[in-house]
């Protein structure tokens, strides 16, 4: 426990079951590692590489995405969410961490349709500030849009208003951790 393994190659490796509690396992690759029984949650995950989905728990993956968000590594947190909904189609949390990077990057119809996913979602887990926030969510990005759309039409373009989401968006998540 609490080992530098900061770099290091881990291919192959069989850790099953090792305490990795604050284990430095920033920038590692991991591919082909047993990792089976081992709690990753206290360890040092950034830029790690190769880690495969049976890893971690979706709420794992979800919480690594949310660290990565804050950390600006937004590709390392899509990967993280992707996981997770792999893990488990149905963790609502991870689709509106999803949505909220790909707003972020205007890609829009996807987080249209991954923010409607989690609210659907939360909405039958019965998770009401789950629900809540995707909405809200929802409503401040169709708001936005029509903004947007208005000073086209009156100024002929104001850039991208919805860049302040970014903040938003990673204390939202924070709500449901």
């Amino acid at each position: 426990a609490g080992a530098s393994l900061h770099g290091a190659n881990l291919s192959g490796a069989k850790l099953t079951g090792a305490n990795l509690a604050g284990t430095d396992l920033r920038n590692a690759f991991v591919g082909n590692t047993d990792l089976s029984e081992v709690d990753l949650d206290s360890a040092y995950l950034e830029g790690i590489k190769g880690i495969s989905e049976t890893a971690a728990t979706p709420e794992q993956f979800h919480r690594w995405g949310v660290q990565e968000v804050e950390r600006g590594n937004y590709n390392a947190a899509i990967a993280h969410y992707h996981r997770a909904i792999k893990l488990d189609p149905e963790f609502a949390p991870a689709y509106l961490g999803l949505g909220i990077v790909q707003y972020n990057f205007d890609h829009r119809a996807e987080a249209k349709k991954n923010t409607q996913i989690a609210a659907k979602l939360f909405k039958k887990q019965e998770h009401q500030l789950g629900y809540q926030t995707a909405t809200n969510f929802q409503q401040k990005m169709a708001l936005i849009q029509k903004a947007e759309e208005n000073a086209e039409k009156n100024q002929g373009g104001i850039g991208h208003v919805g860049k302040f989401m970014g903040s938003v968006g990673s204390l939202l998540l924070q709500l449901l951790l």
